[in-house]
């Protein structure tokens, strides 16, 4: 999935490395996947450009319900009409919104992504353990969710540098039924102390661990 959007590539893509970490969660045309959360639709637009030519693809786009509303109460953020905008004027015609994870077609999406969302359950108003039974409900026997966060070695939710340890992300994922099955050092800044948010340089330059799990085949 390489999709070409021409010149200029938007400022983030080297950092992000997006497509690597699709490539790496097994991402091909003809798949079903969700974004959670879309917020300004980035990866949203990407994997329906990445996957735009198998007709049988679908990409949904989370945009997260109570999270959202808390975002936009907050910072003034409306990640619904981010969204929507990048697919109407994009003309992404696989992809669409929907407004939670339990919105989306029960045990029919083969890959759900999370890039750097999955703390803000908690964080904004959410439930991450309801969450992530949402997701294994969502998910297709079989498939894989990706998750992707900024890395800390201190214990749990650290507010201070806005980051979340991973140990917290895999014991929530694991106890709702999937199984770790990867770990990728892709994302890996080793010039990162891990001793600040990042959000002056840019949240997706910053050290992030990247996790895969996947349903039970047998579900």
């Amino acid at each position: 999935c390489r999709p070409d959007r021409g010149p200029p590539l938007p400022a983030q893509d080297a950092g992000r490395r997006a497509l690597d970490v699709y490539d790496w969660l097994g991402v091909r045309p003809g798949m079903v996947v969700a974004d959670v959360f879309s917020a300004g639709g980035y990866n949203t637009h990407l994997l329906a450009l990445a996957l735009a030519d198998d007709p049988a693809s679908r990409v949904y786009a989370v945009a997260g319900g109570v999270v959202a509303d808390t975002i936009h109460e907050r910072f003034g953020l409306d990640f619904r009409a981010s969204t929507n905008g990048r697919i109407e004027s994009a003309g992404l015609d696989n992809a669409s919104l929907v407004e939670t994870v339990a919105d989306l077609p029960s045990g029919g999406v083969d890959v759900i992504v999370s890039i750097r969302k999955f703390h803000d359950y908690d964080e904004f108003g959410g439930d991450s353990e309801v969450a992530a039974r949402e997701m294994f409900a969502a998910l297709r026997p079989g498939g894989i969710l990706g998750i992707e966060e900024v890395a800390t070695s201190r214990p749990g939710w650290d507010a201070d540098t806005h980051r979340l340890n991973e140990r917290v992300v895999i014991e929530t994922l694991t106890a709702a039924g999937f199984e770790l099955v990867g770990r990728s050092h892709l994302l890996h800044e080793p010039g990162d102390d891990h001793t600040t948010t990042g959000f002056d340089r840019g949240r997706h330059l910053m050290d992030r661990y990247l996790l895969k799990f996947q349903k039970p085949r047998d579900e």
